[in-house]
């Protein structure tokens, strides 16, 4: 039996991550450039120019290793929350065990902990040059890291 979450539980949960991601953005400034959304579709975007040379990518395998499944976007500038599937099927309106709302704030402590302990250490780690970095989006021409973005 598919079990969904009602639109409006949706929406309510939908404005509590993006308060949520919000917080860490007042935090990380220089790091986090915005935060979108709509119920559960939400997207952090990332100021590359800061990032230089981690990429979205770098922070996807972060929040993983602590729990937390995303995406990166084609530009890989961002990333997408909207794997949040898992958290669906186990809420208590479909019968789960657990509290949604902690849930997602252990998703944004999640990226606050990864862009506060371990993104420097991975900046140090990675080479400036290193040859996997592209610079240029090969879809749009776009330079990721320019300092007009």
């Amino acid at each position: 039996m598919v079990r969904f979450i009602s639109y409006f539980r949706s929406a309510h949960l939908g404005e509590e991550l993006l308060h949520q991601l919000l917080k860490v953005q007042k935090r990380f400034p220089n790091y986090i450039k915005e935060v979108r959304g709509r119920g559960l579709f939400t997207a952090v975007e990332f100021n590359s120019k800061n990032f230089f040379p981690v990429s979205a990518y770098d922070i996807c395998v972060l929040m993983k290793e602590r729990g937390v499944l995303t995406k990166t976007t084609r530009h890989n500038c961002s990333v997408n929350c909207t794997t949040l599937h898992e958290v669906m099927e186990r809420s208590p309106a479909c019968g789960g065990d657990f509290n949604v709302l902690d849930e997602l704030q252990e998703a944004s402590m999640a990226l606050r902990d990864v862009l506060e302990l371990d993104l420097a250490h991975i900046q140090k780690a990675k080479p400036k040059g290193s040859p996997t970095m592209t610079t240029i989006c090969d879809r749009c021409g776009r330079n990721l890291y320019n300092s007009s973005d």
